[in-house]
């Protein structure tokens, strides 16, 4: 399997990124539940208030770890991850916003009645999308002799 597929499954498996900020020379980092698109786009709720969302306001360089498999030497499991370099942006058009809240709504459980005020920004949460100019798959299961890769998939 290559490596842009594998991406693809494992980030519509996991469910938690962590998330880095910056803010002049002071980095942040969070973990906040994600969703991908078909273009491996990467989507988050989370309060406009919060501290990487003002971060990324002001800066919208960011950063993502996603950790697929953990090692763990008793079963012999190779470790898997992913990490994401690109922009973030503040998703307000009702237009896009309906597509990822469905899916965010189903990957997660939560009901159509949230997935409508979240849509109708009637929420805290406000929708943002992280657009990947990087990803760096590290995968020791399926690449052991080359377990680092990158891939830049505007290109």
């Amino acid at each position: 399997m290559n490596q842009a597929r594998l991406v693809r499954k494992y980030l519509n498996q996991c469910r938690v990124m962590q998330l880095a900020t910056t803010s002049g020379d002071q980095p942040w980092i969070c973990s906040v539940w994600f969703v991908t698109d078909e273009n491996l786009n990467l989507y988050w709720a989370s309060w406009p208030i919060r501290r990487h969302s003002q971060e990324i306001s002001a800066n919208p360089k960011v950063c993502a770890a996603v950790v697929v498999q953990e090692p763990n030497s008793k079963k012999k499991q190779a470790t898997i991850g992913v990490q994401i370099q690109g922009q973030a942006v503040l998703v307000d058009k009702s237009a896009e916003i309906k597509p990822i809240a469905k899916e965010y709504a189903k990957k997660f459980g939560f009901s159509q009645i949230w997935v409508n005020k979240f849509e109708g920004q009637e929420t805290n949460h406000k929708l943002y999308k992280l657009i990947p100019e990087l990803f760096v798959l590290f995968d020791e299961q399926n690449f052991p002799s080359n377990t680092r890769l990158e891939w830049r998939p505007r290109k």
